[in-house]
């Protein structure tokens, strides 16, 4: 209703000026049309239910073409038996408050005839209908004022213009704008005012600025002359529309589109801005059948539109303006290639997808290729039509060349890798052969030579002996650590209890010789997906170092483990001898050793063993230290929801 009241005074006020019951009505249809509230108004007057021929006519102004398509009916009653018929003619069915604001007009209109002097055709008051129209003005939510035409002094106000202006009507009434506004702003209005009376037309202000007791607000105006019997201008209407906040929400709008205007230039990555609905039929086919992909993707590449695209897209192609990437699209995004990606990713739009995601290959201006990460999006709800598009391209080549390396990379590695553990099976393998003959023969040498040899002699046997037993172990064990490297088992989720107690139990003679006590914590220990053999391994090398490098107190090794249903942490302590922390990272190489050959038993491998095994369980080992104050070893494994 509040979007038709401004028209509606205007057409009650129009059809106050009216001398005769047929100019009253005529005015009324002038103002109607004026208004935009019909395209056309017929009055007709009837007479014992007979139509008479029209009497007044506001016609419309649009082609033959466009004739309005859509009438209605009001009629005034005069008095019993005659009345006024008028016909509105709509370019539609109007809406529900255009059509009540009509049928309160009419009712107004009766109002006003009514106050007609039977048979003389002069107004019996210049404000007919005026308690109906005083109501009606009153009520309006926008400001209604009332001006005279001599000193434009205020002789009427409504409620809503009190509201707005902030102050009451008893003190705006006999005054004009000059004892209220700026001297600039009082003067603009003025102006106005005597251009309505001037032209004796309706002028409409679009947009004022005006000061009010709570601050600046802005205003939509239309002022209108009311004239005298004599045509002549007595008072100047207005009717103004509070549109603050209205002017806040669009310029708020327009801030927020010039921010997505900047970003949307200033953006990483190509953006594209593009309209294809033009596709659509060819799109239509295409979602039912492929078989015409290749002869329709040209034609869908020429009805793309390019609505705009960034600064970056011009950089990533090498263009120097949009209209070179729009004649040479379908070059640039590889249609000859892969410009079926594209193709394909706008069917599945029209198919009710909102984002659809493609790599695709272009090239650059010059012929450089490039590999391409397509990401196409369109609003909620715009799959119907698809005049809205964006596409965005993310230059992936350098990482598409990266990762080719990296492939090639490891694949080299991975073959390098087989080459170096069958290497060091075959060599491991085929160096024990010698070996056995040096011990055999010096076996044999020593038993046959008995008491012969003599010191110095039985001392160089001896030293062969032991280096070719060293060499042995060294070769025994690497080709244990080798085979860690090969060994495809399935893991199995266990308890690691179990492979520690298989660890416990191959050095139980070494535990009861050197007294030593194991403590675990919790018990049973938690689960893991693991291969229980190389857990085994693990655990009774940690615990064989312990062991060996024990201190003058008998042994106390301390296993602690703490799970997580994604990892598994065991932490392990000694009171050996330790070592110092600036090798916790040397200790876990292949054949490094912090001690003389002679001092301790090992090769060296023990540790490096257990690195390799753990790192292949997609966990890691480290470890710390203290002279003289025990060493601590942890090692991590996935957990009981971890891979397998």
């Amino acid at each position: 209703m509040s979007a038709a009241i401004p028209w509606l005074v205007e057409v009650l006020v129009a059809t106050t000026s009216g001398r005769s019951a047929v100019a009253c009505a005529r005015s009324f249809a002038e103002a109607v049309v004026r208004a935009g509230a019909a395209r056309r108004v017929r009055v007709l007057e009837r007479a014992d239910e007979a139509p008479a021929p029209p009497l007044a006519e506001a016609p419309s102004n649009a082609p033959a073409s466009q004739e309005p398509t859509y009438e209605d009916v009001i009629e005034v009653v005069l008095r019993p038996g005659e009345h006024l018929r008028l016909e509105f003619a709509f370019d539609a069915a109007p809406a529900v408050e255009v059509r009540d604001a009509l049928e309160q007009a009419g009712r107004a209109l009766a109002n006003v005839i009514d106050h007609f002097a039977p048979g003389d055709g002069a107004v019996d008051a210049p404000w007919g209908g005026a308690r109906f129209l005083e109501s009606v003005i009153e009520n309006i939510p926008d400001m209604i004022f009332v001006k005279d035409a001599a000193e434009l002094r205020f002789v009427r106000f409504n409620a809503a213009g009190e509201r707005l202006l902030g102050w009451p009507r008893e003190r705006l009434l006999g005054k004009n704008d000059h004892d209220f506004f700026p001297p600039d702003e009082a003067a603009f209005f003025t102006a106005k005012d005597r251009e309505v009376l001037a032209s004796r037309n309706l002028v409409e202000i679009a947009e004022e600025p005006i000061h009010t007791a709570s601050g600046t607000r802005f205003l939509h105006t239309k002022k209108i002359p009311i004239v005298d019997a004599t045509g002549i201008p007595a008072f100047l209407l207005g009717i103004s529309e509070d549109i603050t906040e209205k002017k806040l929400a669009r310029e708020a709008l327009r801030a927020q589109e010039e921010r997505f205007r900047n970003l949307f230039r200033s953006a990483p990555v190509s953006l594209w801005e593009l309209d294809a609905s033009a596709c659509l039929p060819d799109l239509e086919v295409l979602r039912h059948s492929a078989a015409s992909l290749t002869v329709r993707i040209r034609r869908i590449f020429e009805s793309l539109v390019t609505l705009s695209i960034n600064d970056e897209t011009l950089a990533l192609f090498g263009a120097p303006n949009a209209e070179t990437v729009q004649a040479r699209l379908p070059e640039l995004l590889g249609m000859g290639r892969h410009g079926g990606s594209l193709v394909e990713a706008l069917v599945e739009l029209t198919c009710g997808t909102e984002t659809v995601e493609r790599e695709i290959s272009g090239q650059r201006l010059d012929g450089r290729p490039l590999h391409l990460l397509m990401r196409l999006t369109v609003p909620p709800g715009a799959n119907a039509d698809l005049r809205y598009v964006l596409l965005s391209l993310t230059d992936v080549s350098a990482l598409k060349d990266a990762e080719a390396a990296l492939t090639q990379a490891a694949e080299e590695l991975r073959r390098s890798n087989a080459e170096l553990q069958q290497f060091a099976y075959v060599a491991s393998h085929d160096l024990q052969e010698p070996l056995r003959v040096i011990t055999g023969f010096s076996d044999l040498l020593r038993k046959s030579l008995g008491g012969q040899l003599t010191g110095e002699s039985a001392e160089f046997l001896e030293f062969i002996v032991d280096a070719a037993a060293r060499m042995q172990r060294l070769i025994r064990d690497l080709l244990a650590y080798a085979r860690v490297g090969t060994a495809q088992r399935r893991r199995e989720l266990v308890g690691l209890s179990g492979p520690l107690g298989d660890a416990l139990a191959n050095l139980r003679l070494l535990l009861e010789e050197t007294g030593a006590q194991v403590i675990v914590r919790p018990e049973p220990l938690p689960a893991a997906p693991v291969d229980p053999l190389q857990l085994t391994q693990v655990f009774q090398n940690l615990i064989g170092n312990a062991l060996k490098f024990r201190s003058t107190a008998a042994p106390r090794i301390e296993i602690d483990a703490t799970a997580t249903p994604a990892s598994v942490l065991i932490v392990c302590r000694d009171n050996g001898i330790g070592f110092d922390p600036q090798y916790r990272e040397r200790i876990f190489e292949v054949f490094q050793r912090l001690h003389g050959p002679g001092r301790y038993p090992g090769t060296g491998i023990g540790l490096a063993l257990c690195r390799k095994i753990i790192e292949q369980h997609g966990g890691s080992i480290s470890a710390d230290a203290t002279p003289g104050h025990g060493a601590v070893f942890q090692f991590n494994l996935p957990g009981s929801e971890g891979p397998r």
